[in-house]
């Protein structure tokens, strides 16, 4: 990088990213539109809802006549979470490049907070995040939250436990992304892959000033009863399944940096995932299979806790079996 371009303002891209969010949208771009950095590029992007979301999208980005450079794209599939994020990296030109969801609302500072804490700090952060004010569904503030909900992150104890950034407040680098490349397919929690990938580069850096109102609690609402009951135990499954997924996406990040002193704690990551996935869809994992896990480094709490979640018989079968092989020693 020459003196010049060292010295000017980063360039930066503002992306709006949705599926199927045509009740909040409009609120969403107007946050993204207000921003007071100047001119920014802003990309409208739609995963290819069925709602009304891209023609909202597409008809504020006509209206619109302020500082900002403004473009709006639908994909032509649902791609889901991690390769929307990949098409948009494709076409956006910002040095840094400032996420929001389509249901979130960004304050009129946000872009300028974070440029700031950014320069002072010499730009050596490849993630950024910050404080926020939490948001029901019906728009409702409900205080101030942190974008680091278990405190400063480590890189041992992430790689142990998957912990990331608040999503809903993140910023990240173009370096990053030429560093690593795309997000892998099926990646749903880029916030636990890309807080990873931070640091193991140039760390991250948490501004501590509420820069965006996250709305939680939307399309989260399960049933009561045996329908309820169900639902989440998918829900727990996938939940298990994207947390093993992450993992294995952290050890080949690690093992491509030669960060291979990372291995134990991202295999016990996986080990523990897989075996919870199991337990969660209902079936009896084999004494083997159960401490193998546990070998693996797997947490006996958090198995435990996910036997008892699912079905007590499948604990009780477990312990049964463990007698019989007792007794037949």
């Amino acid at each position: 990088m020459d003196y010049r371009r060292k010295h000017m303002s980063p360039r930066v891209t503002f992306a709006v990213l949705a599926f199927e969010q045509e009740a909040y949208i409009e609120e969403a771009i107007a946050g993204a539109f207000a921003q007071d950095f100047p001119s920014i590029e802003i990309i409208l992007s739609d995963d290819c809802s069925t709602d009304r979301t891209y023609s909202l999208m597409r008809q504020m980005a006509d209206r619109y006549s302020g500082p900002h450079v403004v473009r709006h794209r639908r994909n032509e599939y649902n791609m889901g979470i991690g390769a929307h994020i990949n098409s948009v990296m494709q076409i956006a030109s910002g040095d840094l490049l400032v996420a929001a969801a389509g249901d979130d609302i960004a304050l009129p500072g946000r872009t300028r907070r974070l440029v700031a804490e950014w320069e002072a700090t010499g730009r050596k952060a490849d993630l950024l995040c910050s404080a926020y004010y939490g948001m029901s569904e019906l728009g409702e503030l409900q205080g101030e939250k942190s974008g680091l909900p278990v405190g400063p992150l480590a890189l041992e104890t992430v790689a142990r436990y998957g912990h990331g950034v608040v999503g809903a407040t993140e910023a990240w680098t173009r370096r990053l992304w030429n560093r690593f490349g795309d997000l892998p397919a099926g990646t749903v929690n880029e916030d636990q892959v890309l807080t990873f990938r931070a640091l193991l580069l140039g760390g991250i850096l948490y501004v501590d000033e509420p820069l965006v109102q996250y709305r939680q609690g939307v399309s989260k609402w399960i049933e009561r009863g045996e329908a309820g009951r169900v639902e989440l135990q998918r829900r727990n499954t996938r939940l298990a399944r994207f947390s093993a997924h992450n993992a294995r996406v952290a050890r080949a990040d690690a093992l491509e940096l030669g960060r291979a002193d990372l291995l134990p704690l991202l295999n016990a990551r996986i080990a523990e995932a897989e075996l919870i996935a199991l337990i969660q869809q209902g079936r009896n994992p084999s004494l083997g299979e159960l401490f193998a896990g546990i070998r693996a480094g797997a947490r006996a709490t958090r198995v435990g806790r996910a036997l008892l979640r699912t079905r007590v018989p499948l604990l009780h079968e477990i312990a049964l079996k463990a007698r019989r092989l007792r007794n037949s020693m």
